[in-house]
């Protein structure tokens, strides 16, 4: 009990955040170092077209069509706490699904937040078979808070 959950599978244990918020809190953390860290923030500018790229960025372009998020968690993820308007694609899947997807759109790869090294996996795997595509910074969690602000 704590800040994670743990559950068994077989012989596999699988890790999970005990609530939402947390999730939230290590992305204010994450902010709180770019705004007061001068070499954070240089890391991720440093990482190009590489670095994480904020929905506050491209919300217009989700809007227009022009953009779509696709949302690489599995489906056990995806269906416990799914993304309003992404393309759900598991890692596993996406050679595979990617076909599906229009060559005329940008694609924002979420996972589980900025530090989702599946996130870079997806993203590279999107651009190997041509795709533009670019990591999202905010969670699953921060993105429904966001929703939910802008209703409110």
């Amino acid at each position: 009990e704590g800040l994670v959950t743990c559950r068994r599978d077989r012989r596999s244990r699988i890790y999970g955040l005990a609530d939402p918020s947390v999730a939230l809190a290590l992305e204010h953390l994450f902010d709180l170092a770019e705004r007061v860290s001068p070499a954070f923030a240089a890391a991720d500018a440093a990482a190009g077209p590489d670095a994480p790229v904020s929905v506050r960025v491209v919300r217009d372009d989700l809007r227009r069509r022009k953009a779509a998020l696709v949302d690489i968690r599995d489906a056990h993820e995806t269906a416990h706490s799914p993304i309003d308007g992404a393309i759900p694609m598991p890692l596993a899947e996406i050679r595979k699904r990617a076909r599906s997807l229009a060559r005329s759109r940008t694609y924002y790869v979420v996972c589980r937040g900025r530090a989702c090294e599946l996130a870079v996996q997806g993203v590279a795997l999107l651009r190997a078979m041509g795709f533009r595509a670019y990591r999202l910074k905010e969670s699953p969690a921060s993105l429904r808070a966001q929703a939910h602000s802008r209703v409110a």
